[in-house]
């Protein structure tokens, strides 16, 4: 692999031909407010870009004379002439003026991106300066409105009452997926996404178009950079817990961006509630190319190659509860012998091939290959005790049972997918269609053994699961996208998407709409509406028979949005949606340490309602901070019944999110960056102990009740200082203090029965992580 990463550095150099670029920002003409999201065309090259949050744009371009239109929504277009000379740097700042004009010219953006308050946007420098366990691009995405997780172990996150099986993620327009066995915490580590190469981050909390895939909750997309200049620009960067370098490389026509981290986490996870030896590590490679056969033609490449290993011998764990006996506080404290070891291997190849027919219409065909291979091996066995106290651990300790548990589980996955898109602008129209076919193979193997041998009138649980199974669905879709630009301050988007899904034999119309309506130059409001659905994968029917799982629907969500967005002044917003979700064909399911279970067919049926309010911009100038609140209330019940909706298990009400940056005046290059937050807590079903017919008893999950977990706190904070080096290079210091107030929050619970002569089983906490201090170094070349 680093002959490879060699070869492509190596190769760019020898490409030699010299790119001008031109830069600057646009303003509106009354208050002289900075433009985000203005279209810029170059006209007849099939190329322009849109300018960020605070107006700025740049764009690199060949020698020559060009005509540059500018165009943004409520404002009269501006169309220079300009000339340009080999690596010059040419600064065009452009102030538009309050207009509304009868058609508007369309810019074709053949990639998932939406210039609207539908979209939610990070900023790359952002995500890099956000303090998140293991400096990660997906964790970050947990302080936007909509987004609840009570875990920061995991980059899973939960959008609108939905669980995390319910958002797409694309990266370079090709999805990819979260790993399959996961624990959903603690075995995770890096993400397959490379912070340092990320160029932009695009959210859909809700509603997205119909170019976009089927899930029920949201979508995220994200884009690598495409080479920057003439020189090798990128970074080194290494902390307690990783290190990383990135490099890119733009020469003439052709561009590459690549990087390689290693991950070595096991500081970090020795702080964690199971006191072992935690031996986990992570290392990637990727690298994305671009180039530009001529002015109409151009190839895109992504590969990575992600190897990640999670590798625990647990020696004790002890934790709290409450009772009436013994001292204030109870314990059970739990021996180890064995080990838990997981790894997954991940590599995603992907190929675009891109025509420009002309400035208004293009096509693109693309293919890649996504490969996950997986395997979870336990070989544990434990002593369980009881303390009366507490306070003193060991004194009158009794023994309660053991148990051994004894794992061999494998899972691979191939998903081949091939896409072609067309777009086409004709008047106030842009049109975008396209048809996707998506191939599987999974192969998934299941061998596990638990058994428990208890003291006398104590718990007795044998169980084993042996399964093998191999699948090979498909999906199939087509798409119509309508931009319709009624004039410039109106914009109406309506598809339909078709698919097929292989698996069940289900055949579905998604239809999807979105009405944007700027009412002045500070007010936006937005309606949307769309049904999604998704159809069954691995989770919904690993343990079901085959029978079961061909009868399986897909579930089913409609959603009805209505936002505003209002500027209260330069480079600060607030955005108001409130949203209501129509939801059926529900597959029911529960957590069972921190692992999602899916629990029979498409029983349930239920809605979603709410409220997101945000506040974001530049608190201080050019360091963009956001303040979120969210209001949830999801409830369900079984189809066709007449009992009463009751609350669904992630049905957090109140979410606090705050991300705020600040510096010190005297002294601007040292920066603070801090992240809460807050929210109430998500429900889980209790457990209780039955008795089979040989008078065994053993807990099973309670699936007729729930109860909340405690409310979820956590403040991270970093502080950087950065210092100049020479013209170009920059050297960044970083110190951070996760989860700063040492907070406790509750992970699960595990359920022993301790009592013989209570005949229900005691819930005992587990807590994520502890205050950590991290300590890292970047330099910027």
């Amino acid at each position: 692999m680093y002959k490879l990463f060699l070869f492509l550095f190596g190769f760019s150099t020898l490409m030699g031909q010299n790119l001008a670029v031109l830069e600057g920002k646009i303003t509106e003409s009354e208050r002289g407010l900075s433009l985000p999201g203005c279209n810029i065309i170059i006209e007849n090259t099939g190329s322009g870009t849109v300018s960020d949050s605070a107006g700025q744009y740049s764009i690199k371009l060949r020698e020559g004379s060009y005509i540059v239109k500018f165009s943004y929504i409520g404002y009269q277009s501006v169309t220079r002439r300009i000339e340009l000379s080999p690596k010059e740097y040419k600064s065009l700042d452009i102030v538009m003026k309050p207009e509304i004009l009868q058609e508007k010219v369309v810019t074709i953006l053949g990639d998932k991106t939406d210039n609207s308050i539908v979209a939610k946007k990070i900023e790359r420098k952002n995500i890099r300066q956000m303090p998140t366990v293991y400096n990660d691009v997906i964790r970050s995405v947990k302080i936007l409105p909509g987004v609840t997780s009570n875990n920061e172990l995991s980059s899973g996150y939960n959008v609108r009452g939905g669980n995390f099986h319910e958002n797409l993620l694309y990266l370079n327009g090709f999805e990819i997926y979260r790993p399959f066995l996961l624990r959903e915490g603690v075995e995770e580590n890096q993400t397959l996404v490379n912070p340092d190469m990320v160029s932009t981050l695009e959210f859909y909390n809700g509603t997205f178009a119909a170019d976009f895939g089927d899930k029920l909750s949201s979508a995220l997309v994200l884009d690598y950079g495409q080479g920057e200049t003439d020189q090798v620009k990128g970074n080194f960067r290494a902390d307690f817990l990783n290190a990383g370098a990135t490099a890119n490389y733009r020469k003439d026509n052709f561009g590459v961006i690549a990087g390689a981290r290693y991950s070595y986490p096991g500081m970090f996870l020795n702080e964690l509630h199971t006191s072992g030896s935690y031996k986990p590590e992570f290392a990637d490679i990727q690298v994305a190319l671009n180039y530009d056969l001529d002015k109409k033609n151009r190839l895109e490449f992504l590969f990575i190659h992600a190897y990640n290993k999670f590798d625990l011998k647990p020696e004790e764990w002890t934790g709290h509860f409450k009772s009436d006996r013994g001292g204030e506080y109870n314990a059970v404290a739990i021996t180890y012998d064995g080990y838990r070891d997981y790894i997954y291997n991940t590599t995603l190849a992907g190929a675009r091939y891109r025509h420009y027919f002309s400035d208004k219409s293009d096509l693109s065909f693309d293919f890649s290959w996504y490969s996950s291979g997986e395997e979870e091996k336990n070989d544990l066995r434990s002593d369980i005790f009881y303390d009366p106290d507490a306070s003193q651990p060991g004194a009158g300790r009794e023994f309660l049972k053991s148990a051994t548990e004894v794992v061999d589980n494998s899972f691979d996955l191939e998903a081949f997918r091939t896409n072609l898109r067309f777009n086409i602008q004709f008047g106030n129209h842009l049109l975008k269609s396209g048809v996707e076919y998506d191939y599987y193979n999974l192969s998934d193997r299941v061998d596990e053994y638990f058994s428990e041998s208890a003291n006398e009138n104590l718990i007795r649980v044998p169980r084993i699961v042996q399964k093998e199974s191999l699948l090979n669905p498909y999906s199939f879709s087509v798409y119509l996208v309508d931009k319709y630009q009624i004039n410039e301050n109106i914009l109406l988007t309506g598809g339909l998407r078709y698919s097929e899904f292989g698996f069940n034999d289900e055949t579905v119309l998604s239809p999807r709409f979105n009405f944007s309506w700027r009412i002045d130059e500070k007010n936006l409001v937005n309606f949307n509406y769309g049904v999604y659905y998704q159809a069954p994968f691995y989770h919904e029917i690993r343990y079901l028979d085959e029978n079961s799982a061909a009868d399986l629907k897909s579930q089913r969500a409609i959603h009805y949005i209505a936002g505003w967005e209002r500027t209260l002044r330069k480079d600060l917003m607030m955005q108001v949606e409130v949203y209501y979700k129509d939801l059926d064909n529900l597959i029911p399911f529960y957590y069972d340490n921190m692992k999602l279970e899916y629990i029979g067919g498409n029983k349930r049926e239920g809605y979603a309602y709410g409220l997101d309010i945000s506040i974001q911009g530049n608190l201080v100038e050019d360091m963009k901070s956001w303040i979120t609140y969210s209001y949830l209330n999801s409830k369900d019940r079984d189809k066709e019944s007449e009992e009463d909706y009751k609350r669904r298990i992630l049905d957090q009400t109140h979410t606090i999110q705050v991300f705020l940056q600040d510096r010190i005046p005297k002294r601007p290059n040292w920066q603070a960056h801090t992240r809460f937050i807050l929210g109430s807590g998500y429900l889980y079903h209790p457990r209780k102990v039955v008795t089979d017919e040989q008078d065994n008893s053993f807990i099973e999950v309670d699936l007729d009740n729930m109860e909340e977990f405690l409310f979820y706190f956590r403040v991270d904070m970093g502080l950087s200082a950065s210092f100049k080096i020479g013209d170009s290079n920059e050297l960044i210091a970083v110190a951070e203090v996760m989860n700063v107030f040492n907070n406790y929050n509750i992970a699960g619970y595990s359920w022993i029965q301790v009592f013989s002569d209570i005949k229900y089983p005691v819930k005992v906490p587990h807590i994520f992580s502890k205050r950590f201090f991290n300590l890292g170094v970047e330099f910027r070349f």
